[in-house]
């Protein structure tokens, strides 16, 4: 097996475009500045990233966050990553026909110990409201001014209407709420923030505070170390 491999980014001369002006690409935005596809590196992973740029022989235009450079990141080699997807396949599978089994004695045990009062407390709990509230505050409040965000829980997604202090109210169906529901606050400019809620937590207050990730400093053209090492300022 061979050893992982590392590189360095970093960030020479970092651009000054507005990432918000920018048309949208499949992988980024296009710089009509410079007449490039700007990658948006920001939420991938160390490997994803190192597959982009070598599949792009190094040579790209990207959007980073400020901790992926000037640091190694690795790549594991095409065997390693194959074996342990099948080690990893193997176990999903294991488990899967062991939940379905245990999932289906545990419905048939509660299919014969139902009581009119367990039916009485699910009746209650349909009709029990669930309510998300809070505030939203950004560190550019003038993007929430010109675009609200955007709240999605499991495959449904909501507008906010943001009052003048960005406080919002939104009711939720009680068939979008899990036993524990991930509400993801998104935007497309400001850092997505994701929350998760337990179902007892209803009626819930989540203040969130939305940060815009582009600045000077986080795009441009890197340069790589392809030894991992990390260059001295």
């Amino acid at each position: 097996m061979k050893k992982s491999k590392a590189i360095t980014i970093s960030l020479p001369n970092p651009c000054t475009e507005k990432w918000h002006l920018m048309s949208d690409t499949e992988k980024g935005k296009f710089c009509s500045a410079c007449k490039k596809e700007v990658i948006d590196f920001t939420n991938m992973t160390d490997s994803d990233m190192f597959k982009i740029i070598r599949e792009n022989n190094f040579k790209i235009c990207g959007k980073f966050e400020p901790n992926q450079l000037q640091r190694k990141i690795y790549t594991k080699s095409k065997a390693f990553t194959f074996k342990y997807k099948k080690i990893a396949a193997s176990i999903i599978a294991i488990l899967t026909f062991k939940f379905s089994n245990a999932q289906s004695n545990t419905k048939s045990i509660i299919d014969t110990t139902t009581s009119p009062n367990t039916k009485k407390n699910i009746q209650n709990d349909s009709l029990k409201e669930y309510i998300i509230s809070g505030k939203i505050t950004s560190d550019d409040e003038n993007l929430l001014l010109i675009e609200k965000p955007t709240i999605q829980i499991g495959n449904k997604t909501f507008n906010l209407n943001l009052d003048i202090s960005g406080k919002y109210r939104i009711v939720i169906s009680e068939f979008n709420i899990k036993e524990y529901t991930i509400v993801t606050f998104n935007h497309s400019i400001l850092k997505r923030e994701v929350r998760s809620i337990h179902k007892s937590s209803f009626p819930v207050e989540l203040n969130v505070f939305m940060s815009n990730p582009t600045g000077p400093g986080l795009m441009g053209v890197p340069t790589f170390d392809e030894n991992g090492n990390i260059p001295t300022r």
